[in-house]
């Protein structure tokens, strides 16, 4: 049986191997290690460590294998060599102070060669494959991690020109557990961003990502603060090592997160989405007060990326963060309003205001039985009410709306706004898609947009930069602070949602008279001066006061649209769109809201 061990013919070793496995083991032992055939000691050495992990000891495997290395062995030979030293690898202990030196010896050979063999820098063949040989010891020295590892398996990553290969010099890197510079970790990073053209589809990126993601254990807080920074040189590997991060994984992370999204400022929503994308959801894992304050801060200031946001606050839905979740349901798509009314049901908040209890009613009523079941959920937690499963969602919201009218009957009813195109010609959709998919609305013209706003009859409210009258909304950053699909619903829905703080009253005089407007600052007088919904100002005398009630229609009208062309509502937002660029307003005091928030263009919002 041992003779035929030594045979030529790797089957035959095989059945040999598998017949002395089944021969008492004090008749072998002895003769198979001290054999001079190298396929007999690798024999041996295998079919004993199939009766057991006691039977040949990682020291005494070791010991016998590393004479081995020296010799000058054909390539099958010396590759069956290195998968024998694999498999004791497997079951010695990475700690065993018994086998450390020889494994550090086995290290630096097993480096040498991986640096002057063929293949290593993906020369092994004509075709420019590297010899399986090359391979197995990449493996090896990844695992045995001797000093230089990472460079000599960076140098043939870099080297190869086929991306099998680079893929399988890249999964050694993974395992290389010291010596990383900071300059491997840039070349990996370089190499990465070169795979995202490769071929191969989803799984093969996947699978990339996978190996990179393991490499980045070796980066420190200031590599992935550098790396990051620097995305604009390598974007594709950027924004793996911004999703792979953990805020305290990242140096300076509340300064880091705050350079990035100042850098999206200037860029449109659509430009460099996926990183913006990543770095909001990177800044949301931190529940820290900075990072939280950054992400309501953005909220305020950066309208197109609302729905991002407000999903992002709604992972950590503190108090603080409620009037943002419930301005994200209120505005976002239906995903960001199921989002946002989940975080509101899962939070300790008790609300205080009926606006509040009026906002997840009117969110339900938009999501019906695509969602509205979450702000039912919401209400049930909030009104205090016995939890009951619910099976139609139309009834559940509209017992909420007759206890919201029950409870707060001198605020608006809880009810969707009619839309009345023989007073606002167009609908809300309408003007949207028109806005967002319409080429002819890329088309708009500022400079005419200016006068469209002056056409309006905006300024007689409102301010923009130093033009038009302050008692509404200061209008100079609008679209900062709200989207497109605001300002239209604020212009033809204005009642939707009215601000306390630009809310209407309903005055009825001594004689009878009725008026409804927007109470101004009456400076040295008594007298109740109202802003009608024509821009006109009435003045009544306080004596005349015979009753005065909160108004449940806003002062601002709904035709502003009426008599204004498609084109003129394009170059109306072309205009808006430059308040992107202006420097916040000066506090108007008279008109400000008393919170200090912004309101929306009727304020409404």
């Amino acid at each position: 049986v041992v003779r035929l061990m030594a045979s030529d013919d790797r089957w035959v070793r095989f059945a040999a191997r598998l017949v002395l496995e089944h021969t008492p083991l004090e008749t072998w032992r002895q003769v198979v290690l001290a054999h001079p055939d190298v396929n007999v000691q690798l024999g041996g050495m295998l079919a004993l460590y199939h009766q057991g992990p006691d039977v040949l000891s990682a020291k005494e495997a070791l010991e016998r294998l590393t004479p081995l290395f020296s010799q000058v062995l054909p390539d099958p030979t010396s590759l069956d060599v290195r998968r024998m030293l694999e498999l004791v690898l497997i079951r010695d202990r990475v700690d065993n102070p018994e086998t450390a030196a020889l494994k550090k010896h086995l290290g630096e050979l097993l480096l040498y060669q991986f640096l002057i063999l063929p293949g290593s820098n993906g020369a092994g063949s004509a075709a420019g494959l590297a010899r399986p040989l090359t391979r197995e010891i990449g493996e090896l020295i990844a695992w045995l991690n001797p000093p230089g590892a990472a460079q000599a398996l960076i140098q043939a990553l870099e080297s190869a020109n086929d991306n099998s290969i680079e893929t399988h010099y890249a999964l050694c890197l993974r395992y290389v557990r010291d010596g990383w510079t900071t300059d491997d970790k840039r070349k990996l990073l370089a190499w990465y961003e070169e795979t995202r053209d490769w071929e191969g589809g989803n799984s093969l990126q996947g699978f990339l990502r996978n190996i990179v993601t393991g490499c980045l254990e070796r980066f420190t807080p200031e590599d992935r603060r550098s790396f990051i920074l620097a995305w604009k040189q390598q974007p594709h590997a950027a924004r793996l090592l911004l999703a792979a991060s953990q805020p305290e994984q990242i140096q300076d992370f509340e300064t880091v997160i705050a350079t990035l999204l100042a850098e999206f400022e200037g860029q449109p929503a659509g430009g460099d989405k996926e990183m913006a994308a990543l770095t909001v959801d990177v800044l949301s894992k931190s529940a820290s007060p900075e990072a939280q304050g950054l992400l309501r801060k953005l909220f305020d200031e950066s309208a197109d990326r609302r729905d991002l946001l407000a999903r992002a606050l709604a992972k950590h839905p503190l108090a603080e963060n409620v009037p943002y979740l419930l301005r994200g349901m209120a505005s976002g798509d239906r995903t960001t309003a199921q989002v946002c009314l989940q975080a509101l049901a899962a939070s300790d908040y008790k609300p205080t205001k009926p606006q509040e209890f009026r906002a997840v009613i009117l969110a339900g009523l938009k999501l019906g039985k695509e969602g509205g079941k979450a702000a039912v959920n919401v209400l049930q937690k909030w009104t205090g009410s016995v939890e009951k499963k619910v099976d139609d969602v139309a009834v559940a919201l509209a017992e909420y709306q007759q206890w919201f009218v029950e409870r707060y009957p001198d605020e608006s009813a809880p009810e969707l706004a009619k839309e009345d195109t023989e007073k606002t010609k167009y609908t809300v959709q309408q003007l949207i898609e028109f806005l967002e998919k319409d080429p002819a609305a890329t088309r708009g013209d500022a400079t005419r947009g200016k006068q469209v706003f002056a056409k309006a009859n905006c300024l007689k409210c409102h301010r923009f930069l130093k033009e038009g009258e302050g008692v509404g909304p200061d209008l100079t950053t609008l679209r900062r602070r709200f989207q497109k699909k605001e300002i239209i619903e604020s212009v033809l829905l204005p009642s939707q949602v009215i601000s306390d703080q630009y809310a209407a009253v309903t005055v009825e005089t001594t004689t009878g008279l009725v008026h409804t407007g927007m109470p101004l600052p009456n400076p040295g007088s008594e007298n109740l001066l109202l802003l009608l919904s024509d821009a006109t100002r009435l003045e009544i005398p306080a004596d005349k006061v015979d009753a005065k009630v909160k108004a449940k229609v806003s002062v601002m009208p709904e035709g502003l649209f009426k008599d204004l062309s498609l084109e003129e509502i394009a170059d109306l937002f072309a205009f808006l769109e430059t308040s992107k660029n202006n420097p916040e307003p000066a506090a108007n005091v008279a008109a400000a809201p008393s919170d200090g928030k912004a309101a929306a263009p009727n304020g409404g919002k």
